[in-house]
């Protein structure tokens, strides 16, 4: 983040504002791994002008689903809907967060019909997966007590936090501690709330 900040102030006083724009939305990232999610929105505002200024429309839109993830992420299911429900030839991970804000929102068919749109897409391993736990659960009213849920669950958890940034990691913390306390595991749910300690989810 350090390195980040110098860099993004160097670029500014020299006028490379294309790098300029790059490092105020890798800080906004970082800031919103680390759960400071007031700091993140304040930097994702300023990249977002700065893209918009560039013509970088594909920049703006990786903003704005990381902003809309996040409102997910806090409890904001409406407006991550909102977002998620408006756009125009969505990709797989913004289908997968529109089915998970539909989920939360009870709108079970509509989800559904968001995750099959997945099925001809190309999907990664880790996307199979997470596509996967979402439609599992909209399947399987009972997958708290579903041990092939929770194997699929951390197994997927434990390798999001070995391969991609913690912000990943944390969206799925709500489901792994849901799933920990459902079966009782209540000091692992707390041991692992401790390693994300501004989570708000």
């Amino acid at each position: 983040l350090e390195y980040l900040q110098i860099a993004r102030n160097e670029a500014a006083r020299e006028g490379y504002v294309y790098l300029q724009l790059y490092t105020e939305n890798y800080i906004a990232n970082c800031y919103s791994d680390m759960g400071n999610i007031e700091v993140m929105h304040r930097h994702s505002r300023i990249a977002i002008r700065l893209a918009h200024a560039l013509g970088k429309k594909d920049i703006v839109r990786t903003i704005e689903y990381n902003l809309a993830a996040t409102q997910l992420e806090q409890g904001n299911y409406e407006v991550a809907y909102q977002y998620f429900s408006n756009l125009d030839s969505p990709d797989v991970m913004e289908l997968h967060k529109l089915a998970i804000s539909c989920e939360c929102l009870g709108r079970y068919a509509e989800a559904k019909v968001a995750l099959d749109k997945t099925e001809s897409m190309d999907t990664t391993i880790m996307q199979k997966k997470m596509l996967e736990l979402v439609r599992y659960r909209l399947e399987n009213p009972e997958y708290l007590q579903d041990p092939y849920y929770g194997n699929l669950l951390l197994n997927t958890f434990e390798d999001i936090k070995a391969h991609y940034h913690a912000g990943y990691a944390r969206f799925h913390l709500r489901w792994v501690t849901q799933w920990l306390t459902a079966n009782r595991q209540y000091r692992k749910a707390y041991e692992l709330l401790t390693c994300f300690p501004n989570y708000n989810g």
